[in-house]
């Protein structure tokens, strides 16, 4: 997320690392100063809990949270979540599937068409996804923040690299909403990029327009 009316700074937040999320709320409760004297209110609630894999949703939402409360009390203008870790080795389990993410890309959902187990995690991370976005609306700020979501793979149980989905939300007017863009394999994740941060007010030295992105 790219917050294009603070000043440059960055901030890395990861959902299944256990430091790095008690890092993250510590250094939270130090500075409301870092806000620039701010009287900012947005603090996440602090209430303990294990950092286990049963409490994955959970801890995605705290850090949804606490990225949004960065932006809004102006600690960071730059922030990235990532909900697993880059092998999908989690279950998340308020749902009916309970194998790994990763069993569920690769095990075709035991010779069941369409992969439902897939497409079950998938659907949970994704209204993960849309918290985040309600997060920042509710804040205010979603219409200065831009929100890219992104994925390695197109075809994971392949590793295939094409017809990979991405996700941008906010910027305010200078993002289309409510459209679907089809690029086929025009496209990579370095591309989608480049109109976030020209939402930004940003020209980047790599990748190319997607067009039917943006509305200029």
């Amino acid at each position: 997320m790219l917050n294009r009316y603070l000043a440059n700074a960055f901030i890395a937040l990861t959902v299944l690392a256990p430091y790095h999320l008690y890092a993250a709320i510590c250094d939270f409760t130090v500075p409301n100063e870092l806000a620039g004297g701010n009287n900012c209110s947005e603090a996440p609630d602090n209430t303990e809990f294990a950092l286990t894999y049963d409490t994955f949703s959970q801890q995605a939402r705290l850090q949804a949270d606490i990225a949004v409360a960065a932006l809004k009390c102006q600690i960071t203008s730059s922030v990235s979540i990532a909900f697993g870790n880059h092998q999908c080795e989690f279950r998340i389990p308020e749902l009916s599937y309970q194998g790994n993410y990763h069993q569920s890309i690769h095990g075709g959902s035991n010779g069941q068409a369409n992969y439902p187990y897939y497409t079950e995690v998938r659907n949970h991370l994704r209204s993960l996804s849309a918290y985040v976005i309600r997060r920042l609306r509710d804040a205010d700020i979603l219409d200065s923040t831009v929100v890219v979501e992104t994925t390695d793979m197109g075809n994971a149980d392949t590793h295939g690299a094409s017809d990979v989905p991405f996700l941008l939300a906010g910027g305010g007017s200078a993002i289309r909403r409510g459209v679907t863009t089809t690029t086929g394999g025009s496209y990579n994740q370095l591309d989608v990029l480049h109109p976030a941060a020209a939402a930004c007010g940003v020209t980047l030295g790599f990748g190319q327009t997607i067009p039917g992105v943006l509305t200029t």
